[in-house]
């Protein structure tokens, strides 16, 4: 049920109130009172009034009873309608941080393994000692920062959300696993905590870089962490509409349901 429908449907009783008290003649005259609109915008809530009618909705004792169940209700409709927003505005947020953090990860691991790629066929055709604006060496340095950055980002990012749903819950253990590969990073100069997070030692990365390019680049390279990052990064932005839970209000799933109802000598059958 979205907002919008919600107050219709809170207009509706409203009018439903007013009427009703105004007035101590059969039910069919006031229902007859609601503006054609609201009966079209409402029509099933229409259906389920004229059967109770049908069951004797005329006495000032039912009457009674069918408006402490409205206002009831309007009240409890107040409610999901605060909760309606303040979902809204959560998973908003959770969208729009998914989206930049995915983009930003995305983005980098793909810039990693170009450099990686410039990187070796710069080192095969030139020869000349590189300046420290064209050193390959420092430009995947960087990248690799970047990549690392992005990378606990989006693990940080996964593990703040881990409770909202399974399969958040599952992508905070698929982003955590570099600890169980965290030897092999660490003899590059790249050292993984206990979360899976990534951290460059820059000393160390440039010495590795610099004795063996192609075991950095298979560790973190179109083979490596990178694009095991851009695949997971792919898998989690095809369920992102799955990945917030979906909206389940603790409230009553009728508005105005017949256990309610039956204490005020009424039988319906109407569910939205």
């Amino acid at each position: 049920m979205t907002i919008a429908s919600m107050a219709k449907n809170s207009s509706m009783l409203y009018s439903i109130m007013q009427k009703t008290n105004s007035t101590s003649t059969s039910a069919s005259d006031w229902i007859s009172g609601l503006s054609s609109s609201a009966q079209q915008d409402t029509a099933s809530s229409t259906d389920w009034l004229t059967r109770s009618i049908s069951s004797g909705l005329t006495t000032s004792t039912a009457q009674t009873g069918l408006l402490d169940v409205i206002s009831q209700r309007l009240s409890e409709q107040k409610s999901d309608i605060a909760a309606l927003e303040d979902y809204s505005k959560k998973q908003s947020s959770f969208s729009e941080n998914f989206s930049k953090l995915s983009g930003a990860l995305k983005k980098s691991s793909v810039s990693l393994q170009t450099d990686f790629a410039a990187a070796a066929k710069t080192t095969t055709t030139n020869t000349t000692t590189p300046t420290a604006g064209t050193d390959p060496t420092s430009k995947l340095i960087s990248s690799i920062k970047d990549f690392a950055t992005n990378y606990n980002n989006m693990t940080q990012f996964f593990k703040d959300n881990s409770n909202l749903s399974t399969n958040v819950k599952n992508l905070a253990a698929s982003f955590s696993d570099t600890k169980y590969n965290s030897r092999a990073y660490a003899s590059i100069g790249i050292a993984v905590d206990s979360s899976g997070k990534l951290s460059v030692d820059e000393d160390k990365l440039r010495s590795s870089l610099q004795s063996d390019a192609a075991k950095v680049e298979n560790l973190l390279g179109k083979s490596g962490l990178s694009a095991k990052a851009a695949k997971k990064t792919d898998a989690a932005i095809n369920i992102k509409d799955r990945l917030y839970p979906s909206l389940a209000l603790k409230t009553k799933s009728n508005f105005l349901d017949s256990s309610s109802l039956l204490a005020s000598g009424l039988t319906l059958d109407f569910y939205w």
